[in-house]
Formats: C-alpha cells, sequence, structure tokens
C-alpha cells in the first residue's frame, strides 16, 4: 500500500509550494506556526536514497524554504528521521525555534547535548556517504548537522511537550479536540502566511 505521501490527491490541499520534484507541505501537530515538510514527489524511504540528480534541487528548495519560515516566523532547525518516522516516505522537517510558547537558541545543544544523547556532528557530504539507504538514522540541522540514533532518541515531539511543555505537539495523529483546534490554528497560520 501507498503511503500518505505518495497519495498526492489526498494531500494537496495542504501543499503550499512545489517544484518538478518536491513539495512543501503543511503537516499536522505543528509545534509552532511556520513548521512546514519538504518532501520529494518520488518515493524515497529516506533522503539519503535521493538520487544525486535530485540533490541540487532539494538544496535549492531547502535554502528557500528557510529563507521563507525565517523571514516569516523565526530561523527554523531541520529534522529528518530516516527510515524510522511514522509515514516512511523520505521528508524533513522545517520547524521554527520560537513561537509563543518557546524560544530555541540551538536545537543540538538544548535537545541532544543537554538532553545527554549520543551524537555525531556530521557534513552533509560525511551523511551521504555514510547513511545509506535502509539505515535508521535521525538528522537534525540546526548551523551544524549531527546524527543520532532513533533507539537513544525519544524524538522532537517527546522534548516539545514534556520538557518544555508545548500544548498539542505530542503526537500529529492522535491529538484531543481541543489540540485539534489549536493545531488548525497553528495550520492556518502557516498556510496564510507562508507564500511562496
Amino acid at each position: 500500500m501507498k503511503d500518505v505521501f505518495c497519495q498526492y490527491h489526498k494531500i494537496k490541499e495542504d501543499v503550499i509550494y512545489q517544484t518538478n520534484n518536491f513539495f512543501v507541505k503543511v503537516g499536522f501537530g505543528l509545534i509552532a506556526p511556520g513548521q512546514v515538510m519538504i518532501i520529494p514527489t518520488a518515493h524515497y524511504d529516506s533522503l539519503a536514497d535521493l538520487p544525486k540528480h535530485l540533490e541540487q534541487e532539494f538544496s535549492d528548495l531547502q535554502k528557500m524554504v528557510i529563507g521563507k519560515v525565517s523571514t516569516s516566523f523565526s530561523a527554523p532547525f531541520l529534522i529528518e528521521y530516516g527510515n524510522c518516522g511514522t509515514v516512511q516516505h523520505a521528508h524533513i522537517h522545517v520547524i521554527p525555534k520560537k513561537s509563543d510558547n518557546f524560544e530555541i537558541s540551538n536545537i543540538i545543544d538544548e535537545m541532544i547535548v543537554n538532553g545527554g544523547v549520543p551524537y555525531q556532528p556530521i557534513t552533509l557530504e560525511q551523511f551521504k556517504e555514510n547513511y545509506q539507504p535502509r539505515k535508521n538514522y535521525v538528522l537534525i540541522e540546526d548551523g551544524i548537522s549531527c546524527v543520532v540514533s532513533k533507539e537513544d532518541f525519544s524524538g522532537h515531539r517527546h522534548y516539545f511537550s514534556k520538557t518544555l511543555g508545548v500544548p498539542a505537539v505530542h503526537s500529529w495523529s492522535d491529538l484531543s479536540l481541543e489540540e485539534e483546534i489549536i493545531d488548525q490554528q497553528k495550520r492556518e497560520i502557516t498556510r496564510n502566511t507562508l507564500i511562496f
């Protein structure tokens, strides 16, 4: 069965921009207004699977999205759950580091280092060489890039909901009615503010 990102007709109302091979989508259970995902149109299990001929288009789009989110909301951090996310289709989350409920200086320092999570600083070139298809990883970018093992990391949703107390972010798929209302407000702000 195809994953939800492969079924474009089911998610197209949440797509706010697209290129030939990627689209930018507003998700569910947003950490903050301005959070979006960059997703390849074709199915790849993780960004480590992305073919070389798509890397420049992805890089250009990522820079554009970071610029738009930075201008409209705040500087973001990026996180990808390679081969270990809840949707098995490559996608990277672009999440503003500042909102009404929180302000992050550096997500790697605050969530990973302070949380005692073992990590490996890595360049994107090293990432492409070392994290091949079907290998589980969590890639986090905020000034520098680092990789952590999914087994050692409880996830960004856990950090924001349990450590920082941000409401309506513990899950993207299991929200209460009250949380759905909060999330819908964040989604509307994102759709109405991020103009490409």
